[in-house]
């Protein structure tokens, strides 16, 4: 505003001063609001040069750009709150095509939609579809096919518990070519329904990497998933699980495959299909496989594929497993160079479980975690406790935790061929569900070392027993010799107490000392015990037990 315009609407003001309302001219009026027009204009333009001076805004637009991007979510709309602070974020944002290319075709505000399509240009669609019974399938699939040519994530889900009257018709909407699609989810969660919709995905998505189905059956050229990098499938009907001819044939299709996760989802060996035990497929990419099934589909799977060592795997066998389930259970290499960082063996009512996390030599923070998880039977006890030995990720592990529960019932020979599988554990935690120290004693007696002259010591390496969660309640009977002196009274020392006694002694006389002993929540054991185990180790924490005098 220049010294003039100044001087002329100080002129109005003065003119304001002496003229009163009903002499004012229209002339003058129109002066004044030209002239307030120009104040405003002054003003907005102020501010705009000083907003630009804030330190926000000395970020180029570029960057800008990425921290929008960074606070952008699909599943609501309060990003745009970015679009209504200032004048330049509104135009970042709006030249910003990324922002505005999550769509959803169902939303109740069609003009929204319309605004978002225009604003995203030409820039690759994320859509999401979650189908109710009041949505227009006919205008779902008009939308899909008008658009597909520049989706890259399609999600399409149905909420709908029970299969509707009328489905998404999904050979219509692929019908037309994706060459941009690079994710597809497909998730239904229909219950009880053994005639789902088949699909075949055929040649027009080139450049599949992700592909998610859940209830939902396929069938696939190799053309459309070549380039596959993730695949999870799960909860098929049984008439609908692939047979495992079909599905080696899939996984042939998908070299380069990263991911495999099959949940319920098969795959079924027909007894008259031909043999195929002799085709092998090699995930030489795979870095993650999950895999929950029956035995028989397991083995089945587990038998025809080989998976690398890095891979980081879960499998839960559900149902009674055999020895042929043992079997194939991925195992590491044996010149994989891997250390052993802590392995968990757990078990609840029905179910066991072995958790690990290992490192490859070489690598600072990365780690492989593998588990399984199976309902054991008394016949499968040995082949359980010997099959760690052959695993390089779990025997060269330096902490291992037992978590003792109902299922977990070996016997002490169980335990020592157990404990011969790990000879460079240094922490050994013991935890039970029972809170009985006396049931709890073959796996304690195990750790022993054997009067034999050369005997091997199990477990030689171990400086810290953690008990945790063990109860000691005394029982009558003849009086017998404790750690230092003769019990009083007429309290025969619990068999655990005993065998926690030579166990400690024992490994003391022949070089194999602890270092510590940790006792947690842990009731009933008399402070006599306690002082009398300090002279066969370094240390003794009992801070966190109860203890009686």
């Amino acid at each position: 505003m220049s010294r003039a315009d100044l001087d002329y609407i100080a002129g109005l003001l003065t003119m304001s001063h002496q003229t009163n309302a009903t002499s004012a001219s229209k002339s003058t009026q129109t002066e004044m609001d030209n002239a307030i027009h120009k104040l405003e204009e002054c003003l907005s333009l102020l501010k705009l040069r000083r907003n630009n001076l804030s330190s926000v805004n000395v970020l180029p637009h570029e960057i800008m750009a990425i921290i929008f991007l960074g606070v952008h979510t699909r599943k609501s709309l309060r990003w745009l709150a970015v679009t209504q602070v200032c004048r330049s974020w509104r135009q970042i944002a709006l030249d910003c095509p990324g922002l505005w290319a999550s769509v959803d075709p169902l939303s109740s505000h069609q003009e929204m939609l319309h605004t978002f399509l225009e604003r995203a240009k030409t820039a690759p669609l994320t859509v999401d579809v979650c189908m109710t019974k009041a949505n227009n399938h006919e205008a779902i699939t008009a939308f899909l096919r008008a658009n597909l040519s520049r989706i890259r994530t399609l999600s399409l889900k149905d909420e709908v518990p029970y299969a509707p009257r009328t489905v998404l018709d999904l050979v219509s909407v692929f019908s037309t070519p994706a060459p941009l699609l690079e994710e597809l989810v497909l998730l239904f969660r229909w219950k009880g329904v053994r005639s789902t919709p088949d699909f075949t995905l055929g040649r027009n998505c080139p450049n599949l990497k992700t592909l998610v189905a859940v209830c939902q059956p396929l069938k696939w050229l190799p053309e459309s998933i070549r380039g596959l990098r993730e695949l999870r499938i799960e909860r098929l009907d049984e008439m609908n699980e692939p047979r495992v001819s079909e599905f080696i044939s899939i996984l042939e299709a998908c070299p380069e495959l990263e991911i495999l996760c099959m949940t319920h989802a098969g795959p079924i060996l027909d007894a008259q299909e031909v043999d195929v035990s002799k085709r092998l497929v090699n995930l030489r990419f795979l870095h993650k496989f999950h895999l929950t099934a029956f035995n028989e589909s397991c083995v089945a799977l587990l038998s025809r594929i080989t998976i690398p060592d890095v891979a980081r795997w879960v499998i839960n066998c559900e149902g009674d497993p055999s020895d042929a389930f043992l079997d194939v259970i991925p195992r590491s290499h044996p010149i994989t160079a891997v250390n052993g960082i802590t392995l968990k063996i757990s078990s609840d009512d029905t179910n066991l479980s072995f958790t690990s996390f290992a490192r490859l030599v070489g690598e600072k923070t990365k780690t492989v975690h593998t588990k399984m998880t199976l309902y054991p039977n008394e016949g499968l006890h040995s082949k359980l406790c010997t099959w760690p030995s052959e695993n390089s990720f779990w025997n060269t592990t330096t902490r291992l935790e037992l978590r003792l529960g109902p299922s977990l019932n070996f016997s002490q020979s169980h335990w020592s061929l157990l404990f011969g599988a790990f000879p460079g554990v240094i922490f050994l935690g013991i935890y039970s569900k029972r809170r009985n120290l006396i049931k709890d004693m073959p796996l304690l007696r195990a750790l022993k070392p054997l009067n034999q002259d050369g005997a091997p010591i199990p477990c030689p390496s171990i400086s810290v027993l953690m008990l945790d969660g063990f109860s000691c309640h005394p029982v009558t009977g003849t009086n017998r010799h404790g750690p230092d002196e003769r019990s009083k009274g007429n309290e025969e020392i619990p068999k655990g107490i005993r065998d926690l006694n030579e166990l400690l002694q024992k490994r003391c006389v022949q070089n194999a000392r602890l270092r510590k002993l940790v006792l947690r929540n842990c009731a009933g054991i008399k402070r006599q015990f306690l002082d009398g185990w300090t002279h066969w180790i370094d240390e003794l924490d009992s801070s966190r037990m109860e203890t009686k005098s």
